[in-house]
């Protein structure tokens, strides 16, 4: 009996290591292939979801990013709707923080439209290394039905 019941546990045991092994890979995969965001890459044409994502109705995807180069702030932000999305709205915002911890307004970029699936969108600003944030208002239009979202990335550039 004592035999089995340590079987079991041994089995238990592997089991959850395997589980693990796979977790940490799926998270290497997905660092990798947004690292190519972090570095002011362009973005990739398709996201990989690995672990705990936000599910939305109308929108399948948000990907945002931001670097510095030559005394300018650069970002890039895309966001794809579901099959059947009719229009995308969306307002950026980049904020910089400030040495006591709050966040500066730096530059918006207002109703940017698209009338399909996708819209992609890119600007940049002058200025200095600190820490940014770049922040997306979007309204998703799909079979009638708004979906209004709310994402952001914060960066040390």
């Amino acid at each position: 009996m004592k035999k089995r019941v340590l079987a079991v546990l041994c089995i238990c045991v592997m089991l959850s290591m395997t589980q693990v092994a796979m977790a940490a890979n799926k998270e290497l995969a997905y660092a990798e292939a947004h690292s190519q965001l972090d570095s002011g890459a362009e973005l990739p044409s398709q996201s990989i979801y690995v672990g705990i994502e936000p599910t939305w109705t109308n929108t399948s995807d948000i990907a945002l990013a931001m670097s510095l180069s030559n005394g300018r702030v650069s970002w890039s932000g895309r966001i794809q709707g579901h099959p059947g999305t009719s229009s995308i709205v969306a307002t950026y915002t980049l904020e910089r923080m400030n040495t006591n911890g709050s966040w500066s307004h730096v530059n918006s970029w207002p109703n940017l439209r698209a009338s399909s699936s996708i819209l992609t969108s890119s600007g940049n600003v002058l200025g200095s290394s600190g820490a940014f944030r770049l922040t997306v208002v979007t309204t998703v239009t799909r079979n009638g039905h708004n979906e209004t979202i709310r994402h952001s990335i914060e960066r040390r550039l």
